[in-house]
């Protein structure tokens, strides 16, 4: 959560607003020594997004390459309103690890002006969500984990992923794409109704 400066662009048509992860939440914005997926988040990512809903853009590219993260896009999704509650209905905070104490998704206060809006995510690889080519085994050590975090890494994105399908109904456990970004490839599709792609045309 250190404040940092960032970006975001915008297509020649001036309509369209693409916006790199990486930006906000990328791998090489930390120090060796500072790089934990347990504790790593996307908030920053949805704060981009909301800089640009509050700019009038409702057009988006949202590119998921190079992130620090493991926390399935919660983190940006809670900068965009949702709340992500444990059992006692308290907040479970940000970072990869929280989501095993995840217990509801209130959408109630999400940004509205997200209904409003399509985003396409690039996306180039097919890991899904978690399993022995999901998030956590194929990059988590890479951003930091130890082996012995692996395990919780895992149980915590499956934890994300049945509390998805209990309060929305939706399966993103074999996602093609939905293990990108440490999740985000999941998180936007649940969360912003984004739509995965390999090849944009822009």
């Amino acid at each position: 959560m250190r404040e940092i400066d960032s970006y975001f662009g915008i297509l020649g048509d001036e309509k369209t607003v693409v916006i790199e992860m990486a930006a906000a939440s990328g791998l090489p914005l930390l120090k060796n020594n500072e790089r934990n997926p347990l504790y790593t988040t996307t908030y920053g990512t949805g704060e981009l997004i909301k800089q640009a809903l509050d700019l009038g853009y409702r057009k988006f590219i949202l590119g998921i390459g190079g992130s620090a993260t493991n926390d399935a896009g919660v983190g940006m999704a809670m900068a965009l309103g949702y709340k992500f509650l444990d059992k006692n209905g308290f907040d479970i905070g940000l970072g990869g690890e929280k989501l095993l104490s995840l217990y509801s998704i209130d959408p109630s206060c999400k940004d509205k002006r997200l209904d409003e809006c399509e985003f396409s995510v690039a996306c180039d690889v097919e890991n899904t969500l978690y399993g022995k080519k999901g998030a956590t085994y194929v990059y988590a050590m890479q951003k930091g984990a130890r082996k012995e975090d692996l395990s919780v890494l895992e149980s915590a994105i499956i934890n994300f992923s049945k509390i998805v399908y209990k309060e929305f109904g939706i399966d993103v456990s074999s996602i093609k794409g939905g293990g990108a970004a440490g999740g985000l490839g999941a998180g936007a599709l649940i969360f912003l109704n984004g739509k995965l792609k390999k090849e944009l045309k822009c």
